[in-house]
């Protein structure tokens, strides 16, 4: 390759980095609490040259005429750069949405946590109060929907301008997925769900309130787990995520690359402003299960970004698949359902109900993934103005209650995360298998562990998942793992 394409491409990635730190940075500060609300277009502005539709095609070009790992830069290059394009075209309109809502929010008495999260606003333990939360939350979306609205609109006339069909077309071609392979997943996740998800979903709910009865409220309620609470105080779960991560080789408030935060931002986050020499864990114990999920959840990210390489290309650090550390939030989160983790917790009973709780939930959330990218790409092939009908339809059926419809749009902000979370919850039951056959069911604390998730880490995100795949074994992302443990441990349960 000639001398200045080699400088060019580290221009630009120089470029991407610088474009990422500022956008991240941005993020820090309104979740520290130094500005009220984000200003991404300005970001998106100073860095317009990055969002050029020639640039874009450019690249395409230049990828094709080039081999090894290059080729794989630049690839990550023009990938992440189509995956933005959209998002840099409706940066005003993401700007005015969060600073709409947080307006909303702070204005009530005490002030609310983020519109998206259901389960907060399904807190109450009075079936009444907790309908009454969940109307209020129900009519902000309403006020806040038609901004999402022509965001979306906006999403599908860029996704066009850079000659894909539609949000779709671009969005699976961004993250290699194969529509045939995704249908496919879909149906069988749902298929070999759908009686035990039914059967665990009946045994929780009380006797005065039916499956026919229930309204969504009702569900996650059920699935915050709050009857556990004792089992999960709010002042151990600092040294909780600290054993767990130990044993794995980071060290919590030890690792250089990872600062802890807990500021009052609503919930545990892990934020990235520098890969790997800057990414934050926001902390914010509350206790609970679902406060431990979400925690642990939180870390297993970081401490991914955080542990890779220094020496990695900016590609690798920053660009890679974001189903990688979606995979070790899950796998960390997955320690406390674990025998040894939970030795102590509670009695055998209870520790039984909280395992079949844990399996529920997991279910759930499979079951959601499915139906959310179901909906997602059918809305995205048709007109925001049917989103609402359509949202209901398809979440009710594939998860059997009715859901709030104004969730329609603020569910898929963030285009086809669900596709993301869904393959890290395919490649963590993988690499947990991994894990388990060479380990042992202490497999968080084995050195053999460390060293291969460590390995992993290190990567960033140099290998996709079909390679990380190869490493442990298999020749692709197999479903089966996944589906065979769920149904496996609901047998012994």
């Amino acid at each position: 390759m000639a001398p200045h394409m080699s400088e060019s491409l580290e221009e630009l990635s120089g470029g991407t980095e610088r474009f990422l730190t500022e956008l991240n940075r941005e993020r820090l500060l309104v979740s520290i609490g130094t500005k009220g609300s984000p200003d991404s277009f300005s970001v998106f502005q100073r860095h317009a040259h990055l969002f050029d539709l020639f640039l874009i095609s450019d690249l395409g070009e230049w990828r094709n005429r080039e081999t090894g790992e290059e080729k794989k830069r630049l690839s990550y290059l023009q990938q992440f750069l189509q995956k933005s394009y959209p998002l840099a075209m409706v940066s005003d309109l993401s700007d005015l949405f969060e600073e709409s809502e947080m307006k909303m929010l702070s204005a009530r008495s005490p002030p609310l946590q983020m519109i998206s999260d259901g389960y907060y606003y399904a807190r109450s333990q009075d079936r009444e109060e907790r309908k009454e939360t969940w109307q209020q939350r129900e009519q902000m979306l309403r006020i806040l929907n038609p901004i999402l609205e022509k965001r979306l609109s906006g999403l599908h006339k860029a996704s066009r301008e850079l000659g894909y069909k539609d949000l779709v077309d671009l969005s699976l071609e961004v993250r290699g997925l194969d529509l045939g392979w995704l249908t496919a997943t879909l149906e069988l996740i749902l298929d070999r769900t759908e009686g035990l998800y039914l059967d665990m979903l009946e045994s929780f709910l009380t006797e005065s309130l039916s499956l026919d009865e229930v309204e969504q409220h009702d569900i996650l309620h059920v699935l915050r787990g709050d009857e556990f609470v004792e089992m999960f105080p709010a002042d151990q779960i600092w040294n909780s995520m600290s054993s767990a991560l130990s044993g794995l080789g980071a060290e919590l408030g030890v690792t250089g690359n990872l600062r802890l935060l807990s500021p009052g931002c609503g919930g545990p986050q892990a934020l990235p402003v520098r890969v790997p020499n800057e990414v934050y864990l926001f902390i914010e114990p509350r206790g609970g299960y679902l406060d431990y999920l979400r925690h642990f959840g939180e870390a297993g990210k970081a401490i991914q970004m955080g542990g890779t390489s220094p020496h990695m290309r900016v590609e690798f650090r920053y660009l890679g698949d974001p189903a990688i550390p979606e995979t070790f939030g899950l796998l960390l989160q997955r320690i406390i359902s674990t025998r040894p983790w939970l030795e102590g917790k509670g009695g055998k009973e209870d520790i039984g109900k909280f395992k079949k709780l844990f399996y529920l939930h997991r279910i759930y959330e499979l079951r959601r993934l499915a139906a959310l990218l179901l909906y997602e790409m059918r809305v995205n092939m048709g007109s925001p103005s049917t989103a609402d009908d359509m949202y209901a339809s398809i979440m009710e059926d594939k998860l059997h209650f009715p859901h709030c419809r104004e969730e329609c749009l603020v569910d898929i902000i963030t285009p086809f995360q669900s596709a993301d979370r869904l393959r890290g919850f395919i490649f963590e039951a993988m690499l947990r298998k991994a894990l388990l056959e060479k380990c042992g069911e202490r497999w968080f604390s084995h050195p053999a562990a460390r060293d291969m998730v460590s390995e992993m880490w290190s990567w960033g995100g140099r290998f996709g998942l079909d390679e990380l795949a190869n490493s442990i074994g298999y020749a692709e992302l197999d479903i089966e793992p996944l589906v065979e443990e769920i149904e496996d441990r609901i047998r012994l349960l």
